[in-house]
């Protein structure tokens, strides 16, 4: 060390050092504080930077030639450990060997890192340089990462959730224990390999193409896959990762991505249960139904007036659409949606709308909600008549839940571009719009048109019999309030 005339230390005379003025320069000029001095220990050269790092009051160039032995001593108070720092440097200079980044603390709390190069000149020792650098900065942030980190594996550690990360390739290079419980299998190395391990061998070919088609491009990735876990059961896991993007260079690749694994193992199981339950009891449902329908074909053969004709008819008609109401929450079971049956033939969608609310006007006179069917003259489609039958059912059905007292239900029929388009639309409660796809979803019933009644089935019928026909279906918020469901249907066989 230097000594610091402001502690009282006296400056010995300055004897004449030869000294390179071009190395005076470059020292003068280095980052950090350096302190040069030959092998009595005498200044030969001491930069600006390393008086302000101590807080030497004197020019650099009045230092030269100072006597530095008792220096450490008389500026050991400067640091957190005065006796520490004094034997160490005493033990560097005996040593006589590099030291590189090694750290100091002072007592005002800064960071030093020193440097000591000894100087050996043909085989003789003829001094050392000390280099002294403020890294506080440096060790705060390094702290303060350190102690994001910790906070970091606490919270994946004590989370259900498991968490991952991968690297710019979509390679692992972590993930938490959770994780692994929910994949099945134990942590270790090779993480990548022992990940793709787990996952079942008939949903790599999935994995892998949701992955290309959204990870290396930035987006969000989410997908759902089976894994087989150690103790021999198929697990169900959801995945999702986000991209991590250098701000630097915002439009380069990914440098890595951070996600989470969800087990939907209990959900898919109890989703299993729901499915066998609904298959059991469609079973047992059809057989008073058969009854129900064949005693009524009985009864029509049989003479009897115009009205009670007519409402046996209405009898028979209702009883048929139950029976394949039962056969589609088979079908919904068996998740076997996009093979709805269909028995095709030319038929009017304004005379189907007209039998329907027919008959659902005594449900509608009893919620004392008013029933309106628009449409002039005939709407032909190629379609399967019980089955559109059943699509503006389960529309009136669930508009008829919904709707006030004293309001009214339009169903709506009329051609437009080529395709025949049926709206029904309500003036009950509304759905927030976050939910208008998901009305379609297979037992899904919105927060605010949540009410107890119905199985939340109704509308996925809806889109999976218009979709059978070629067309579509789709929810939206009308303006004054309520909602509104239309189904566009082809009017040409092979429609899309």
């Amino acid at each position: 060390m230097t000594p610091n005339p402001a502690a009282g230390v006296s400056l010995p005379p300055q004897p004449e050092v030869a000294t390179d003025p071009r190395l005076a320069a470059v020292i003068a000029g280095l980052a950090g504080g350096v302190l040069l001095e030959d092998e009595a220990r005498r200044i030969v050269v001491v930069n600006q930077a390393f008086c302000e790092l101590f807080g030497i009051p004197a020019p650099p160039e009045s230092l030269v030639g100072a006597d530095c032995a008792g220096a450490a001593s008389a500026s050991a108070e400067l640091f957190e450990d005065p006796e520490g720092f004094v034997a160490r440097i005493d033990e560097i200079l005996a040593d006589r060997r590099p030291v590189n980044g090694e750290l100091v603390v002072m007592a005002a709390g800064r960071r030093l890192e020193r440097d000591y190069v000894p100087i050996w000149i043909d085989d003789t020792y003829r001094g050392h340089l000390w280099h002294y650098r403020d890294v506080s900065a440096r060790e705060f942030a390094l702290k303060q990462v350190r102690r994001g980190e910790l906070r970091f594996r606490a919270l994946v550690g004590s989370s259900p959730i498991g968490v991952y990360e991968l690297d710019g390739a979509g390679r692992a290079t972590f993930v938490s224990e959770s994780g692994w419980e929910i994949l099945g299998h134990p942590s270790g190395r090779d993480i990548s390999s022992r990940w793709l391990a787990a996952v079942h061998p008939e949903d790599l070919e999935g994995l892998d193409a949701a992955w290309q088609s959204t990870g290396p491009r930035g987006k969000l990735f989410d997908a759902e896959y089976r894994v087989l876990r150690c103790d021999g059961t198929t697990g169900y896991v959801q995945s999702c990762a986000v991209p991590i993007i250098d701000d630097a260079n915002s439009g380069a690749a990914p440098v890595g991505y951070i996600g989470t694994l969800h087990d939907l193992t209990q959900i898919r199981r109890l989703e299993r249960a729901k499915d066998e339950f609904i298959a059991a009891a469609s079973h047992e449902l059809r057989t008073p139904l058969t009854a129900i329908l064949m005693f009524t074909e009985l009864l029509n053969q049989r003479p009897a007036g115009e009205e009670q004709a007519r409402q046996l008819q209405i009898v028979e008609r209702n009883t048929r659409r139950l029976v394949r109401l039962v056969d589609d929450l088979l079908l919904l079971a068996r998740d076997d949606l996009q093979r709805v049956s269909l028995q095709t033939a030319p038929v009017d969608l304004v005379e189907i709308a007209a039998q329907a609310a027919e008959s659902a006007g005594p449900a509608a006179d009893a919620a004392s909600v008013r029933l309106r069917v628009t449409g002039a003259g005939r709407v032909d489609v190629p379609g399967d008549r019980e089955r559109l039958g059943q699509v503006i059912d389960n529309l009136l059905s669930n508009a008829l839940k919904y709707a006030p007292m004293d309001t009214e239900i339009t169903i709506d029929v009329r051609p437009a571009h080529g395709r025949a388009v049926l709206e029904v639309r309500d003036e009950g409660p509304g759905v927030p719009d976050g939910d208008l796809e998901r009305l379609f979803d297979r037992f899904f019933q919105s927060g605010d048109r949540r009410t107890g009644a119905g199985t939340g089935l109704g509308l996925s019928v809806v889109r999976a019999i218009a979709a059978a026909h070629g067309g579509c279906a789709h929810a939206w918020a009308p303006c004054g309030g309520g909602l509104a469901v239309t189904v566009e249907l082809p009017r040409e066989s092979g429609g899309a």
